[in-house]
């Protein structure tokens, strides 16, 4: 845990920057990245070409980072362990992309915008493996690029580091293919980072140079798929009432850009092996309204249809595993045991259980037994 910490730590003062102050190895975490992929090559040896010349229009902010929903990008590492990673678009929403990077050690969310025409990191979160939309915050301000586009243009960062654009046509060759580059330069304690965007792709290349390191430790585009889905496996946890005990099998979902977790969550919770002797968790007829998250409190709040009370017919005993099978999914995917149930908006009451707002469903992750066919 002490190491995991130390990672998250370097992620958090690198992330876009590429650097940070006093920090002489590279971040394992978050980089600057987002974008659109260009014409596929016919195999990964082909060389793809920027499709639009840097030198041949004006180019704007958006045309090295384009905001497209739906984009799987993969770069690979080469001089450390992390700086590898895989970068998906968890929301296009508020004027503003969020970001989700797994570099193998930790998942980080990033939000972007565009603004006072420059590209800002604007909101960063490490240890975020669950789905939630976090474009309307803010707690940091970081420029990546600014206007205009063009040789000398220069702006200090808040640690002290000078970033500036230090080549509009730089030529440069990833895995992915070959293109005209602009390339950014971040400079600090001797040690110096250059991120390289493509225009209609965004970054195809970052570098990390230290006054102690003999050789650059890069992370370079090796693959984009366009229309590409998150993937992500939870457990989900049903009542195994013949032995009076929550059992729960892990189940892969996947998300597109701007998906709310709860639809994922409403159809698993719908759907048991056939011939398991496991309860669905919701009727086929219930719906679940809402599930939200606050990080700061560690609370969810699950909000779901009367047809949930209605049509469970249910016992006391099953009915109380149901609602703990709620509790355990729920609390399992969002790391925490502080569940909340309403039912369109008020308390849950049914004949055997009454919750008020604000009461915490029964949660034992311990008590549940992973369910062998």
């Amino acid at each position: 845990m002490k190491r995991m910490a130390v990672i998250i730590i370097l992620a958090l003062t690198l992330a876009l920057a590429g650097c940070a102050p006093n920090k002489l190895t590279p971040s394992p975490a978050a980089r600057n990245s987002c974008g659109i992929i260009p014409a596929s090559p016919s195999s990964k040896s082909a060389q793809t070409t920027s499709s639009v010349p840097a030198d041949a229009v004006e180019l704007s902010l958006e045309d090295y980072f384009p905001l497209v929903d739906n984009v799987h990008k993969t770069y690979a590492g080469m001089g450390n362990e992390y700086a590898g990673f895989e970068t998906w678009v968890d929301y296009l929403e508020n004027g503003a992309l969020q970001l989700r990077e797994n570099n193998g050690g930790t998942e980080i969310i990033e939000v972007y915008v565009m603004e006072d025409g420059a590209l800002k990191r604007v909101f960063s979160r490490e240890e975020t493996y669950f789905r939630q939309d976090f474009t309307a915050e803010r707690d940091t301000e970081q420029v990546l690029l600014m206007e205009p586009l063009e040789i000398g243009t220069s702006w200090l960062l808040a640690d002290g580091a000078q970033r500036s654009i230090t080549a509009i046509n730089a030529a440069v060759t990833v895995p992915y293919g070959t293109y005209t580059a602009l390339e950014v330069t971040t400079v600090f304690d001797g040690s110096m980072c250059k991120d390289y965007y493509a225009p209609g792709i965004g970054l195809i290349k970052q570098a990390f140079v230290s006054g102690e390191t003999a050789e650059p430790i890069t992370s370079e585009l090796e693959n984009c798929e366009e229309g590409s889905p998150l993937r992500q496996y939870a457990h989900f946890y049903y009542p195994d009432f013949t032995n009076g005990r929550v059992a729960y099998l892990e189940k892969p979902f996947e998300l597109i850009t701007n998906e709310d977790i709860k639809g994922a969550f409403e159809r698993e919770l719908k759907t048991v092996p056939e011939g398991s002797g496991l309860t669905p968790v919701l009727p086929e007829g219930a719906a679940l309204n809402s599930v939200t998250f606050d990080p700061a409190t560690r609370v969810v709040k699950a909000d779901v249809s009367r047809i949930f009370i209605t049509e469970m017919n249910a016992g006391s005993s099953l009915e109380g595993l149901i609602l703990q099978s709620l509790a355990d999914t729920l609390g399992w995917y969002f790391q925490t045991d502080k569940v909340q149930l309403t039912v369109d908006g008020g308390p849950y009451e049914s004949g055997h259980f009454l919750f008020n707002i604000g009461d915490y469903l029964p949660y034992d992750l311990d008590g549940a037994v992973a369910y062998n066919p």
